[in-house]
């Protein structure tokens, strides 16, 4: 077995036992020339991501085949938000922009849609960027595929910018024309 296998294999991602396929920052694979897995405990993340050319990817393995949300916690500094990013999976694309968090390790999850995962089966994902907006694209904590029927209660996506006050979750909207 080549190195290249070998990496893979020790890198395999199984769901757990409720059918999430959590896809740590530990475990991708990064290709390009700045972007990392930084391993200090308050990141814990994929962090110098600085060039469009560099990406990353995982490959996972699905025992328990469905219907998944794409969910990606992602921490953007103030100011560097506004990258576009794509998230490919199962065949399907998903593009967002990266949104500003507060602080690049403030990481908060975002739901960007459901994919099809039909057949038990070897998957792969894979986040590339697709336009840098500031000095930096974003940093990433996990990815996680969770199922349908496993997700908590449907949330609809509340309008506004997200942020984090005094460690919760805060949503800045107008109400009347006023913040």
């Amino acid at each position: 077995m080549n190195s290249l296998a070998a990496e893979r294999e020790q890198r395999s991602i199984s769901q757990d036992s409720e059918g999430v396929v959590t896809l740590a920052a530990s475990n991708a694979v990064t290709h390009g020339t700045q972007l990392r897995y930084e391993a200090a405990t308050v990141k814990n993340c994929l962090g110098y991501w600085t060039q469009v050319e560099d990406w990353t990817e995982w490959d996972f393995n699905v025992k328990k085949p469905g219907l998944f949300d794409v969910e990606v916690w992602q921490g953007c500094g103030q100011g560097q938000g506004g990258s576009e990013v794509a998230l490919e999976v199962g065949g399907e694309r998903f593009d967002f922009i990266v949104e500003e968090t507060g602080h690049f390790q403030i990481f908060l999850p975002r739901r960007l849609g459901q994919v099809k995962l039909g057949k038990p089966g070897e998957y792969s994902l894979a986040l590339k960027p697709q336009r840098k907006q500031a000095s930096a694209i974003m940093d990433l904590r996990q990815v996680r595929l969770v199922p349908v029927a496993v997700a908590a209660t449907p949330r609809r996506p509340f309008p506004g910018k997200r942020s984090l006050w005094f460690g919760f979750e805060r949503f800045d909207f107008e109400v009347d024309g006023q913040p």
